[in-house]
């Protein structure tokens, strides 16, 4: 069993530490939806909040009368519904079937809703997840004072501390724990903090960070309309080492068939699976053409690809090249995930880099990793000139504080505050850094977490970190807690947030996320969004940008950024093979 210091991203919408990339379900109309298939409910009653995409009008509904639901009705787009339980004082568990159903589809969507009655069988579980709160969470102080039902369900009880805390208001009128929790337009879409039953594999070991997934190797498309009834899967991303890789699909490239079928805006979610996950599936890849007024001209057909399920580990990095930007030496490095496994192959990405006068640093879809590797990825890029300086500093609730507790990451520092003593890597990187003064990170809300920290660590020292995309994610609170816990012979994850992330000159204020300087959104769902090109070239939007600011030495006016977008039709859904690229940044702790 693992004690870890865990400074993590949201990871989906909704709210653990897995992310919630579901392609939905065609026939419902329902898209996105933060319930899971079962949802436990406190014996006295509790009311939960959810949200999910409707693409038509809806309404919703309980099956039982102390199972009540608002609002009853709505619109299309994001929305949100409270599902309220009354106390349960049957004397046994009971069970609701909660029902949306939006009209014209012929199937609902639809979740149960478990309320155990008292005595229930998570005590135990509850009463170290209740010390632990009332211990480690940041904001701990109103916990002593709740009253909590020991007999609800691990989950349920979990989110009853969570949400009596944040009935407390801090000095600005907010939630007391705003920053557990990322938000949208005034609502919490999710906590951060967590609890689940940790499952076992057929031979009796836990999952773990790392381990295989399987897959063609196709982890990103989206379902376009080019031209009214030019209808496809355009490429956004391919794993490298995998089937969609060694068949040359590359990203911007445009999918018109999947195993002899043409995509059409009937079957593109049926054919997503496949896409992603088929054992042996048929492809028909195409170039896009292109007008100079941006305007689409033509496909040009590609010779058939077969894509063949597999089993590989992801990579952290996906590519890692040197080119000439306007007379300069520029650094590319498209980075998915700060995996300490892969810290070597990093350094030795900096090690070619060397003598480059610039670096851009794709960090779009990375949602964290290893705080050690943040650091470390911190030191290859500002060299020996910082060593020892404060990258990021961990400042925990009042209790903990007045013991002394504190933790400090230091560049190029070997020694690191979890309890382990050091990591070498991060010293052994001092002879491959840079030395640069300024950076390009190109970003977007799955930027979160340890890339948060790169962003702000480096501003803390006073290097210019020039952002390009859209608004990040707004993660500068960690957790410490546990993997592989064992509690009356169940194993569980527990990572509440214990501790907010400063940088050197003491700034965390970024909850809302940091703001680009040049903002171009990847496009929300259901509109019109940019059409991808490979990355790191200039058929990529934000790759250019990047580049243009390089080579011109002055930032890209807002109107000339937007010029430089081809856009396309989105069609309604989650396109995107369900994985666990949002990882968080971790750090172990011994107990």
């Amino acid at each position: 069993m693992k004690r870890i210091l865990f400074f993590s991203l949201w990871v989906a919408l909704c709210g653990a530490c897995t992310s919630d990339k579901s392609l939905g379900d065609s026939d419902t109309g329902i898209s996105q939806p933060s319930w899971t298939a079962e949802v436990y409910s406190r014996s006295e009653g509790q009311t939960h909040l959810f949200s999910f995409v409707a693409d038509g009008a809806w309404e919703a509904s309980g099956s039982e009368a102390w199972c009540m639901v608002a609002p009853r009705t709505g619109d299309a787009g994001r929305q949100f519904i409270d599902v309220a339980t009354a106390a349960n004082a049957s004397g046994a568990s009971r069970t609701a079937v909660v029902t949306v159903r939006v009209k014209g589809r012929p199937t609902a969507a639809s979740f149960r809703v478990v309320q155990y009655a008292e005595g229930g069988e998570y005590v135990e579980v509850n009463e170290w997840v209740a010390k632990y709160m009332r211990d480690y969470y940041l904001w701990n102080e109103p916990i002593p004072g709740l009253k909590l039902d020991y007999a609800s369900s691990y989950d349920a009880f979990l989110a009853s501390i969570l949400q009596g805390v944040a009935a407390v208001e801090d000095a600005e009128g907010r939630a007391l724990n705003y920053d557990d929790g990322h938000w949208k337009n005034g609502r919490r879409e999710y906590f951060y903090s967590y609890i689940s039953k940790t499952q076992r594999s057929a031979n009796g070991a836990t999952r773990s960070a790392g381990e295989r997934v399987s897959g063609t190797g196709v982890w990103r498309a989206r379902a376009v309309e080019l031209v009214r009834g030019t209808i496809g899967f355009v490429i956004e991303g391919v794993t490298p080492g995998t089937s969609a890789a060694a068949a040359g699909l590359e990203r911007g490239m445009f999918i018109s068939e999947v195993d002899g079928q043409a995509v059409t805006e009937t079957n593109y979610k049926t054919l997503a699976l496949r896409l992603y996950d088929g054992a042996s599936v048929r492809v028909a890849p195409n170039r896009v053409v292109w007008g100079v007024d941006g305007g689409f001209r033509r496909l040009e057909p590609l010779p058939e690809a077969t894509l063949v399920s597999q089993s590989y580990i992801d990579p952290a990095i996906y590519k890692s090249v040197v080119t000439t930007v306007g007379g300069k030496r520029t650094a590319y490095l498209l980075y998915m995930g700060f995996e300490t496994a892969e810290d070597e192959s990093l350094i030795a990405a900096f090690r070619d880099f060397k003598g480059v006068e610039e670096l851009i640093v794709d960090l779009r879809y990375n949602g964290g990793g290893a705080v050690r590797s943040s650091t470390l990825l911190a030191t290859l890029i500002l060299g020996e000139a910082y060593k020892d300086a404060v990258y990021c500093r961990m400042t925990y609730n009042a209790r903990r504080s007045a013991l002394g507790e504190s933790g400090v990451y230091r560049i190029g520092e070997s020694r690191v505050p979890d309890g382990t003593g050091t990591y070498t890597p991060i010293a052994s990187a001092l002879s491959s850094g840079l030395g640069l003064k300024r950076i390009y990170v190109l970003c977007s809300e799955n930027t979160a977490s340890a890339s948060e920290l790169v962003i702000n660590g480096l501003r803390g020292l006073d290097i210019e970190v020039r952002l390009i995309g859209s608004r990040t994610n707004g993660k500068n609170v960690g957790m410490e807690g546990y993997v592989d816990h064992v509690v009356d012979g169940e194993l569980y994850t527990f990572m509440p947030i214990t501790f907010y992330s400063e940088n050197a000159v003491g700034f965390r204020d970024y909850s809302d996320g940091f703001v680009p300087d040049i903002e171009v959104a990847e496009g929300p769902f259901y509109e019109r969004v940019y059409y991808p090109g490979e990355f790191g070239t200039s058929a990529d939007p934000l790759y250019a940008l990047a580049a243009e600011w390089i080579a011109q030495g002055q930032k890209p006016a807002a109107t000339r950024a937007a010029a430089g977008l081809r856009t396309v039709r989105e069609l309604p859904g989650i396109t995107e093979r369900p994985d666990s690229r949002l990882k968080g940044a971790i750090v172990f702790r011994e107990r």
